[in-house]
C-alpha cells in the first residue's frame, strides 16, 4: 500500500506541475489560428462541467468500493489495483479539465477566459490528493 500511496504523490505532483507548464507554453507560442466562436467555447465549457461528474461518478464506483474493502483488508491487492487505477483514472480527468484550457489559449482564446479551466483542473486535482485509505486497526 505504502508503494501505491508514493507512486500516486508522485504521478499527483507531475500532473499539478504539468498545469503550470500549460500556462506558460500557452502564453508563450504565437495565436496565429483564428479565433474559434463562442459556441466552440461554450461546447468545451459544457465538456469540462460533464467531466467534472464523471470524475464524482468514477471516485464512487472505483474508490469508495476499493476503501470499503481495503479498510477490512488493508493488503487486498485487488482492492489496492481498483484504489490505485480510481485515483489514476481521477487524476487523468483533472487534467483533462486543465488541457482544454489549452486547447482553447491555442485556438485564439484570451488567458482570462481560459484561466478558469487551469484553476478547475488545479483545485480539483488539490482536492483529490491521494490518501491513504484507513483501516479498521487505525
Amino acid at each position: 500500500m505504502e508503494t501505491a500511496v508514493r507512486q500516486l504523490t508522485a504521478v499527483w505532483g507531475a500532473l499539478l506541475a504539468s498545469i503550470i507548464l500549460y500556462v506558460f507554453i500557452g502564453e508563450r507560442i504565437t495565436h496565429t489560428a483564428p479565433r474559434m466562436g463562442a459556441l466552440f467555447f461554450q461546447v468545451i465549457a459544457a465538456v469540462a462541467l460533464l467531466t467534472v461528474a464523471m470524475i464524482f461518478v468514477l471516485r464512487r464506483v472505483m474508490i469508495a468500493k476499493a476503501v470499503e474493502i481495503l479498510a477490512a483488508q488493508p493488503n487486498e491487492a485487488h482492492a489496492v489495483g481498483r484504489w490505485r487505477g480510481g485515483y489514476m483514472a481521477t487524476f487523468a480527468l483533472c487534467e483533462a479539465i486543465a488541457l482544454y484550457g489549452f486547447l482553447l489559449r491555442v485556438q485564439g482564446f484570451t488567458l482570462k477566459e481560459v484561466f478558469p479551466f487551469y484553476l478547475a483542473g488545479g483545485i480539483l486535482l488539490l482536492f483529490f490528493a491521494p490518501r491513504r485509505p484507513r483501516t479498521a486497526s487505525a
